[in-house]
């Protein structure tokens, strides 16, 4: 049960819980369908709601109801945006990631959805993301800490091999960049040299025109 709800009806948070009157008590279900009440507010920015639980025991039935007080409060908004721990890659390469921006009602799903949109870029090996105050009330500052990984590659090799004609020999040269010019931009260039054969190729990738993905 939820009291003290008027954001959202006792219907729509029925609709989240799974578990239903009857069912066997599994405190790790419970958790996850308080998890998902509270989501709710949450993906809607009201964070600063205070939720507290109690548990009612029915010893002669053997049942436990399991209800949630809420006290309402104002929707967060998102006053600004902090990208941290860039050492080559430019700032927008990350915002234009972000399902969100300023100015927006904050919600979790966005800012978990946008540390995936970083993370999925291949440039960081790892994305940290917390909340802090903004500078007014009511108004808060996401930032994400990222860690970037290594984003160059290269390999090389030689053949030495032997016919008839001769013992020729046979290399390779591959170079990549995922990050050209800190732009999340991808150039290649791969060579092949050997007596008969000899290749070059060269390819440039961009996922993005404007502010635009292409796929």
């Amino acid at each position: 049960q939820v009291e003290g709800n008027t954001v959202f009806s006792d219907a729509q948070f029925q609709d989240l819980i799974s578990m239903r009157e009857g069912a066997v008590l599994d405190i790790s279900r419970v958790q996850k369908e308080i998890e998902a009440v509270t989501d709710l507010y949450w993906n809607n920015g009201y964070i600063f709601n205070l939720i507290s639980s109690d548990m009612v025991r029915d010893e002669e039935n053997k049942v436990i109801t399991f209800i949630l007080t809420v006290q309402e409060n104002q929707q967060a908004i998102v006053e600004d945006i902090r990208i941290e721990g860039l050492t080559k890659t430019k700032p927008y390469v990350f915002e234009r990631e972000l399902t969100f921006s300023r100015g927006d009602i904050f919600s979790k799903e966005a800012l978990i959805r946008s540390a995936q949109n970083i993370y999925n870029t291949l440039i960081v090996t790892d994305v940290q993301f917390d909340i802090i105050n903004g500078s007014e009330e009511g108004t808060v500052v996401p930032v994400y800490t990222v860690v970037e990984g290594n984003q160059m590659d290269i390999q090389f090799g030689a053949t030495f091999g032997g016919n008839v004609d001769g013992f020729p020999v046979s290399g390779f040269l591959q170079w990549s960049d995922k990050n050209l010019g800190g732009t999340g931009r991808d150039l290649a260039i791969t060579t092949n040299l050997s007596p008969d054969t000899q290749n070059f190729s060269i390819s440039f990738t961009d996922g993005w025109f404007k502010d635009y993905r292409w796929s």
